[in-house]
């Protein structure tokens, strides 16, 4: 038999997801990671996946765009949007305490045209993220009983701990 008090999370956070969408779970989320990166000295990925089909994949750390018109103006769109969201972050960062550590923050923008779920596990795993932090539901409009789907099938299929703040 298996005693949770005597399981001990050796591993160091050092890089910790949250998924955001601008609802008011994914903001809770947000203020969930934000505690446990400040607490850890870890890193804080802000991720917004916008789910285009046109297939097309962008990250915020690539210089430049090649692609067709239509598919700049989307990821410009999508960029824009979680512009705000990612001001809201840093600024619930700097009005926070400042005797406590400094969070670096990483935000990022992902357009994917296979599923926002698929594309937080593959960030997640391309960059040896220790924790995601995922709201209950988002701006979908779909209520699921327990939780959204999005974060359902993080929690089935992610490899690193998941954590859904509610």
């Amino acid at each position: 038999m298996l005693h949770r008090d005597e399981i001990k999370y050796k591993k160091r956070l050092s890089r910790i997801l949250t998924a955001l969408d601008g609802s008011e779970q994914s903001m809770r989320a947000v203020d969930l990671a934000i505690s446990i990166a400040r607490k850890h000295d870890a890193e804080l990925v802000a991720l917004y996946v916008f789910f285009s089909q046109l297939g097309y994949a962008y990250s915020s750390y690539l210089s430049k765009v090649e692609d067709s018109p239509s598919i700049a103006a989307i990821v410009d769109s999508a960029k824009q949007e979680a512009s705000h969201w990612f001001e809201a972050i840093n600024k619930k960062i700097a009005n926070s305490d400042k005797n406590e550590h400094h969070i670096r923050l990483k935000s990022e923008v992902i357009v994917t045209s296979t599923s926002v779920p698929a594309a937080i596990i593959d960030y997640a795993s391309k960059n040896r993220v220790n924790l995601i932090v995922i709201g209950t539901r988002g701006r979908s409009g779909i209520k699921k009983v327990l939780l959204g789907s999005v974060a359902q099938e993080v929690i089935r299929e992610s490899r690193c701990p998941v954590l859904v703040a509610k």
